[in-house]
């Protein structure tokens, strides 16, 4: 099992001067099982808590995050 996470602190966006936005966390989870000697599954999901977060701000343009998304590897070795 993994988890991870990102942290940004405080910033202030490139266009807005005097602007500073909070800080924010993501949390992150994935775990991987051997289903043959061959053959394994990982399943993840990436913003675990579902935190809205300006994935891009410049002034009055605010691009948001990615919400909540799960993902599933499967990985065959030949």
């Amino acid at each position: 099992m993994r988890v991870s996470a990102n942290a940004v602190g405080p910033y202030s966006p490139f266009d807005a001067p005097g602007l500073v936005l909070p800080a924010y966390a993501l949390l992150h989870l994935s775990a991987g099982v051997a289903i043959t000697r061959n053959a394994s599954v990982e399943v993840g999901v990436r913003n675990l808590l579902n935190r809205a977060y300006p994935e891009l701000r410049a002034a009055d343009f605010v691009t948001p995050g990615q919400p909540r998304s799960v993902d599933a590897t499967l990985r065959w070795d030949l």
